[in-house]
């Protein structure tokens, strides 16, 4: 009988050792899933982080380019407003030039007239066509001779 349960134990004992060892084998299964699973875990966090940093940088790249164009747009139309306020210029300079130039025309005009008044006003009409004429002979004449040489 000692053989027996020499043999039961032994058979016990195997039996013990094969369970040990599948148990085992499960955790080093369980323990690898587990690895496995952590690594694709983290290749996610790693994946999903670089397209936070991607969607950030390209973020900062359409705020720069969205300040940049406002920039361009902005230096536009202060040129713009500058042509605007030159040729306002331009044109207010034209305008009171025109002004003083009509003035001194008008101005002009009747010294002109004025100046013919007073020469009609001189004319003596009690004196004969021919007097008249030798007298703006005469008067021609005078205004030649005393012009500078």
């Amino acid at each position: 009988m000692s053989s027996l349960l020499n043999q039961e134990l032994a058979r016990q004992l195997l039996k013990e050792e094969t369970e040990q060892r599948v148990k085992e084998e499960e955790l080093r299964n369980k323990e690898k899933e587990l690895k496995d699973f952590e690594a694709k875990r983290l290749l996610k966090v790693k994946a999903d982080q670089e397209k936070e940093r991607e969607l950030i940088l390209e973020k900062e790249r359409l705020k720069k380019l969205e300040e940049e164009e406002e920039r361009a747009r902005k230096e536009k139309f202060e040129e713009e407003d500058r042509i605007k306020q030159e040729q306002l210029r331009i044109k207010e300079w034209e305008r009171k030039f025109d002004e003083e130039q009509k003035i001194k025309e008008e101005a002009l005009i009747e010294n002109f007239y004025k100046k013919n008044d007073d020469d009609n006003k001189t004319v003596d009409h009690s004196k004969s066509d021919n007097e008249l004429n030798n007298n703006e002979i005469n008067y021609e004449g005078s205004e030649k001779d005393e012009t500078p040489k």
